[in-house]
């Protein structure tokens, strides 16, 4: 349960002095669902995929969730892809995207999952879409990178790694 894992997690976050986590009360701003998304954000910063799933599956069971519905479905989406649970992170990132057809981060979790599903040419289309969207995202040419090394497009992924770079 989401809320008994918030209360694990409130002396794990006071010692993480390096960051700055937020540990919402599932009462807050009369909104659980926010709340739970709020406590799926301070888990899954600090690796704890599992129990951000927990919470952010808790989430998206609410309405409206404010304006944070979407990104709710994108962190699902991208917490399942670190899980290596690709098929459920694609139908995830398909929800977010349902919601939000420009949410960046719903889209990249679709194009990375897609990639490591083999689903490649998917994956790079999505990866094409991001970059029209917005060519300033160097996690985005890292991504497209990634899915054209994984095709031994040698070439094409080290333009798109440089394009990365130049950016940092």
């Amino acid at each position: 349960d989401c809320d008994t894992l918030a209360g694990l997690l409130r002396p794990l976050v006071a010692e993480d002095a390096e960051h700055e986590h937020t540990i919402v009360d599932s009462d807050s701003f009369g909104d659980p669902g926010l709340a739970a998304y709020d406590q799926g954000l301070s888990l899954d910063s600090l690796g704890h995929f599992e129990e951000a799933l927990a919470c952010y599956d808790r989430a998206v069971q609410f309405e409206p969730l404010r304006s944070k519905r979407s990104e709710a479905w994108a962190n699902k989406a991208k917490v399942l892809g670190q899980l290596h649970r690709f098929r459920e992170s694609v139908a995830a990132a398909q929800r977010a995207l349902e919601i939000n057809p420009r949410d960046p981060h719903a889209q990249h979790s679709l194009a990375a999952s897609l990639g490591a599903l083999g689903s490649h040419r998917e994956a790079l289309s999505v990866f094409d879409r991001l970059i029209a969207q917005d060519p300033q995202r160097p996690d985005t040419y890292v991504g497209k990178g990634a899915i054209l090394l994984d095709m031994r497009k040698i070439d094409e992924a080290s333009a798109a790694y440089g394009k990365a770079l130049a950016m940092k």
